[in-house]
C-alpha cells in the first residue's frame, strides 16, 4: 500500500453521477447531495462548494475497497478515475526511478 495515495474522480454529467453512485452502491444519497445542500452539481462551483459531503460519502467506500479496487470498479462505470502520487512518493516506490 502506498502512503499518502490519493484516488483523483471527475464527475462532469450526471451519467457520471450515476456511475459513482451504482459503484459505491448508495446512488440514491449522491444524487440527493444537490439538492438536500441546495446546489447544482454539474458547474464545478458546485461540486467545490459541497466537496466535504461528497468526500464523506464516497471516502468510507474507497478506503473499505482500497485504491486499486476503487479505481477498477469506478472506471468500470465510466466515471473517470486515477490515482495520484507525490513526485517524492513516485520516486520511492517505482523501481523504475
Amino acid at each position: 500500500m502506498l502512503l499518502g495515495y490519493v484516488l483523483l474522480v471527475a464527475v462532469n454529467s450526471d451519467q457520471h453521477w450515476r456511475g459513482l453512485g451504482t459503484a459505491i452502491r448508495l446512488t440514491d444519497l449522491i444524487v440527493m447531495i444537490g439538492p438536500l445542500l441546495e446546489v447544482g452539481l454539474l458547474p464545478e462551483c458546485g461540486r467545490f462548494e459541497v466537496r466535504k459531503a461528497i468526500d464523506v460519502v464516497v471516502r468510507p467506500w474507497v478506503a473499505r475497497c482500497g485504491s486499486v479496487e476503487a479505481t477498477e470498479l469506478l472506471a468500470e462505470v465510466g466515471v473517470l478515475v486515477c490515482g495520484f502520487q507525490t513526485s517524492e512518493e513516485i520516486v520511492t516506490t517505482n523501481p523504475r526511478c
